[in-house]
Formats: structure tokens, C-alpha cells, sequence
């Protein structure tokens, strides 16, 4: 997801242990890299797409702060 550098809307699931995907979404959410929803927040998802369409200068702000979580030399460090 970071990678591709798209806007992402996640919805983590609360059936995990510890709660790991919350706390991943929570920390892209928190800096404006990602639109987090809780399952039961998805009655605005509807709203959320569409001021997402309708507003390309914000899918463009979304793209850019997720893209720069993106690990490009995962190989290289993992290889190290």
C-alpha cells in the first residue's frame, strides 16, 4: 500500500491479536497518510469516497505522505 503510494481508506479488523491492525491504520491515520474507519464508523464511507473524488488535491496529499512510508530497499536490509 505504501509502496504503490495510493490514498488508502483502512478498516482494521478488531478480531486480531493485539490488536495490530488498529494500531498500523492508527499510526498512518495520525499523520494524515491514510483515512482510518472502525467497523463501526462505515456508515461514512459512502461520504468519504466521495469527497475523495471529488477533491484530487487531497487523494494527491493522501498519495504522497503514505508513499513516504514506503520502504524501497526492504531487499538490501533484509540481505544485510
Amino acid at each position: 500500500m505504501a509502496f504503490s503510494g495510493k490514498c488508502a481508506i483502512l478498516v482494521p479488523s478488531p478480531n486480531v491479536v493485539d490488536d495490530h491492525q488498529y494500531k498500523n491504520a492508527k499510526a498512518l491515520s495520525s499523520v494524515s497518510a491514510a483515512i482510518m474507519l472502525t467497523e463501526s464508523e462505515m456508515f461514512n464511507l459512502t461520504d468519504i469516497v466521495k469527497d475523495l473524488l471529488e477533491s484530487p488535491t487531497k487523494r494527491n496529499d493522501y498519495a504522497r505522505r503514505i508513499k513516504s512510508f514506503s520502504i524501497t530497499d526492504a531487499n538490501k536490509i533484509i540481505y544485510s
